[in-house]
């Protein structure tokens, strides 16, 4: 049997004046999987939850400032499933990294097809497709 690792991103919405509790989001997550498993809303209907780690991405603020807020995206270190936190800066070093000095670097508007071209087929990193927008750091 072969254990299969994935990593699901959630969001939600919290009071500004309550506490975050990163333990109660983790076994708030574990009991919502345990019982969809149990009433067969999961496939295959035999995944378990024996082992389950949650970690806050981030807090991104209601109205950003660009001078002080960087925008990141979650990047999957696919070997362990931990879930790290880049700005355009660290993926842009990734994507022309170890480049010839022909090279042409990939930028804030071409960062996509970089990492699908370049990162993407050496599986070390993964980021989650709804963060694969060019224009997501404009």
């Amino acid at each position: 049997m072969k254990k299969v690792i994935f990593t699901v991103i959630a969001g939600y919405e919290h009071d500004e004046d309550g506490v975050i509790c990163i333990e109660s989001m983790r076994a708030n997550l574990e009991d919502a999987l345990n019982n969809a498993r149990q009433n067969s809303l999961l496939t295959p209907d035999d995944i378990s939850c024996d082992s389950l780690s949650v970690s806050m991405v981030g807090i991104v603020p209601e109205d950003p400032d660009p001078t002080t807020f960087e925008k990141t995206v979650p990047v999957i270190v696919n070997e362990t499933g931990e879930v790290i936190q880049w700005s355009l800066v660290e993926i842009l070093e990734e994507i022309n990294r170890d480049r010839s000095c022909d090279w042409t670097d990939y930028d804030e508007t071409d960062w996509v097809e970089g990492w699908q071209e370049w990162v993407e087929p050496l599986e070390t990193y993964t980021i989650p497709r709804v963060f694969l927008d060019d224009k997501y750091f404009q």
